[in-house]
C-alpha cells in the first residue's frame, strides 16, 4: 500500500469518512512525506511504525521473506534495532547503508519476549532451575500458537503434556481449539488477544514436566491379519522375525498418545529400511475415522530396523474419530494405549471392516 498511492488514498479517505479522531497505522519508510500530506489533506492522524525484527532495504521497505537475512532470530540484534528505532539512530540496510526510519510505534512480530524469563534465546531450552522459557506467535486474531521448543526430541513431551492441560483449563469456556505438537501448542480462543496472552502467562507460570498425569488407558482391539494389515508381512521379514513375533511385539506395548499426530497420516519412524511414507495409491493415503496411529520410542521395542510403529490398516473396529464426539478423537495426548489382538468373528462382531486392503507396487 505504501508503494501504490491509489490504494493508500483509498484507504485514508474510508478511515477520514469513518472517524477521523481514529489514528491510522501505516509502515514506516525512509520517506514518509507523501503519506504525511494525504493524512493531512484528509485530517487523519497517521501513525508509522517500524519493526524490530526484521531487516529493511536502503528504500525503508521490509525485505522480503523470501531472501535470507529478511527475519531477525539474534535476540540481541532484535533488542539492538528497536532501541535504535526508539532513539531515532540510524538502522543498517540490507546493502549496509544507513537507513533511518521515522517511526511513532514499534512492532516485535516474533513475540521476542518469554514468559518469565527475559530476553528469548532461539533454542526454546529451560531456564536455570529448571523453569520453561515460552514465546507467543500470532497465528490470526483469536489465534495463537505458544511455541516452548524449536526441534522435535522426545524429552520435550512431559512439558508439552503439562502445558496443554494447564491451557485447557485456563481457558475453559473461552476455549475453541487447542492443538499441541511436539514444539508447540495452538490456542484457538473467543477472547481479545490481550486476554488470551494474560491467560497463557498465568496458565504456564511455574510449569514444571509431568504435570499432565498418565491419562486414561484405552485397550483397542485388533485383528492382526496380512488381508488388513499388509505392513505385518513388512515388518516380519525386515525384523528377521515371524509374523506372530511382531504381533506379540505390538501388542504387549502400551504406547502413549503424543501431541501431534493427526488422522489420515502415517507416522512410522525413519529408521533403517523404514516404511516412511505412502506411496501414491497406498491405502495408507486414505484413512479413515478407525485409523490409529501411534509412535513408539527409538528403540520401537522390535529388532534394528523395523519401522517406529505398527498400523495395521482398517484393523480397528474402534471409531478413534468421530465427528458427534465432543473433542472428536477418542485418544487425548497423556492417554495410554493397549492393542488386544482378536480373532476376526470378534472384529466382526465389533463392527469392524474385513475388506481386503493391497499395497500398491
Amino acid at each position: 500500500m505504501m508503494a501504490e498511492p491509489g490504494k493508500l488514498r483509498a484507504v485514508i479517505e474510508a478511515v477520514a469518512a469513518y472517524d477521523r479522531s481514529l489514528p491510522l497505522m501505516l509502515m514506516a519508510t525512509a520517506d514518509n512525506r507523501a503519506a504525511q500530506a494525504l493524512g493531512d489533506e484528509y485530517g487523519v492522524t497517521l501513525w508509522f511504525e517500524a519493526f524490530a525484527d526484521r531487516a529493511y532495504d536502503p528504500a525503508g521497505r521490509l525485505l522480503s521473506r523470501r531472501l535470507p537475512g529478511a527475519v531477525h532470530h539474534d535476540p540481541a540484534l532484535i533488542v539492538e534495532q528497536a532501541l535504535r528505532l526508539a532513539r531515532g539512530e540510524p538502522l543498517v540496510a540490507s546493502d549496509g547503508s544507513a537507513l533511518r526510519l521515522q517511526a511513532h510505534t514499534l512492532c516485535a512480530w516474533r513475540q521476542c519476549q518469554l514468559g518469565g524469563c527475559g530476553a528469548a534465546d532461539s533454542s526454546g531450552s529451560r531456564c536455570a532451575g529448571g523453569a520453561m522459557k515460552w514465546r507467543v506467535e500470532v497465528v490470526a486474531v483469536d489465534c495463537l500458537m505458544v511455541r516452548l521448543f524449536d526441534a522435535i526430541d522426545e524429552s520435550n513431551m512431559p512439558w508439552m503434556l503439562a502445558a496443554t492441560q494447564r491451557l485447557r483449563a485456563a481457558f475453559a469456556a473461552q476455549l475453541i481449539d487447542l492443538v499441541p505438537s511436539y514444539t508447540t501448542v495452538m490456542v484457538h480462543f473467543d477472547l481479545s488477544p490481550t486476554q488470551a496472552r494474560e491467560r497463557i502467562a498465568q496458565a504456564l507460570e511455574g510449569l514444571r514436566p509431568d504435570e499432565g498425569g498418565a491419562g486414561q488407558r484405552h485397550d483397542i482391539p485388533v485383528w492382526y491379519d496380512p488381508s488388513v494389515g499388509p505392513e505385518l508381512a513388512l515388518l516380519a521379514q525386515r525384523s528377521g522375525d515371524s509374523v506372530a513375533g511382531v504381533i506379540r511385539r505390538h501388542s504387549a506395548r502400551v504406547p502413549g498418545v503424543r501431541p501431534g499426530l493427526r488422522p489420515g497420516f502415517r507416522v512410522h519412524g525413519a529408521g533403517r529400511g523404514g516404511a516412511g511414507r505412502a506411496a501414491p495409491g497406498h491405502p495408507a493415503q486414505a484413512r479413515g475415522s478407525r485409523q490409529c496411529g501411534h509412535r513408539r520410542a527409538p528403540d520401537g521395542g522390535l529388532p534394528g530396523g523395523v519401522a517406529r510403529g505398527l498400523e495395521p490398516d482398517r484393523a480397528y473396529p474402534s471409531r478413534l474419530f468421530d465427528r458427534q464426539r465432543e473433542g472428536y478423537s477418542l485418544l487425548q495426548p497423556g492417554d495410554r494405549v493397549r492393542f488386544v489382538a482378536v480373532d476376526r468373528a470378534e472384529f466382526l462382531a465389533l463392527g469392524g471392516d474385513d475388506t481386503p486392503l493391497q499395497v500398491s507396487p
